[in-house]
């Protein structure tokens, strides 16, 4: 009998993988809501598609949460999630979070998109924005809460911002109600519900406010647990970011993120 149980021991030691136990898959959280073309909560969009691909062929599997942005981010911080899909690289994030980096400094080639954002006003608002200043302001700019890009931006143009809304349409109905001059959203998102009749009294000013460049970013801890494994899933997006087969695969992922290089800036402003 106890010989027995020495070879059902010896067996099973044999069926696990020589680095131990098969890796867990990786839990990264998206928007709980539609942010095309890059995520959507309820399908994979490209860079879903593109993270879900680069993880198989890095011998694993991920699992999706869609959160609120905020308690996405939340999560990740606290551990409680491994990473988060789109985030621009801010000061903030650099500090907080581990992202791709090439010398020092983010490295767009291991990017998974890049967003641009836009401002938006009453049709009868005389707020302009020259793509280095804003006119005509006398209140704080609204946009959706846990956008640090938006953030920071504004910090540096010496503009102050208010950052507590759920959805660009809640956005909306509050520059309808008069309690706010300007906001700011992503597109192509803002576009789409600004041909809605709801909306018709609004309009996007036709200078972009700035466009990012957006990564798969995780927990500090988990990538220090984790460093080979997430950096092999970062070069392995590099890959297929540029592989032409995949492209083929997958078009709408040109729409997410156009061709790019490591000379792309991380963050650019439009103007």
């Amino acid at each position: 009998m106890l010989r027995l149980q020495v070879l059902i021991c010896v067996l099973l030691s044999l069926s696990v993988p020589a680095g131990g136990a098969q890796e867990r898959p990786l839990r990264i959280c998206v928007s709980e809501r539609d942010y095309p073309p890059l995520t959507f909560p309820d399908r994979d969009g490209p860079v879903q598609s593109l993270i879900r691909r680069a993880v198989a062929q890095a011998g694993g599997h991920v699992e999706y949460s869609a959160l609120p942005w905020r308690r996405c981010l939340h999560q990740v911080l606290k551990g409680e999630l491994d990473g988060v899909a789109t985030v621009a690289a801010t000061e903030e994030h650099l500090v907080q979070l581990a992202l791709p980096l090439h010398e020092g400094a983010p490295d767009p080639g291991k990017a998974v998109g890049q967003v641009v954002a836009v401002a938006f006003r009453r049709r009868d608002s005389p707020v302009k924005w020259d793509g280095m200043r804003f006119s005509g302001l006398r209140s704080p700019i609204i946009y959706e809460a846990g956008i640090a890009a938006f953030t920071e931006r504004l910090a540096q143009l010496g503009q102050s911002g208010i950052g507590s809304a759920n959805s660009p349409e809640q956005l909306m109905r509050m520059l309808l109600a008069g309690r706010a001059e300007l906001a700011l959203g992503l597109d192509p998102r803002v576009s789409e519900l600004l041909s809605r009749s709801e909306f018709s009294a609004l309009e996007r000013l036709p200078v972009n406010f700035m466009q990012s460049t957006v990564y798969l970013a995780f927990n500090k801890d988990f990538y220090a647990r984790e460093s080979e494994r997430l950096e092999r899933l970062w070069s392995e997006i590099e890959r297929l970011r540029v592989n032409q087969e995949w492209q083929k695969q997958h078009p709408e992922f040109n729409s997410a993120f156009p061709a790019g290089s490591r000379t792309v800036p991380p963050n650019s402003f439009s103007n």
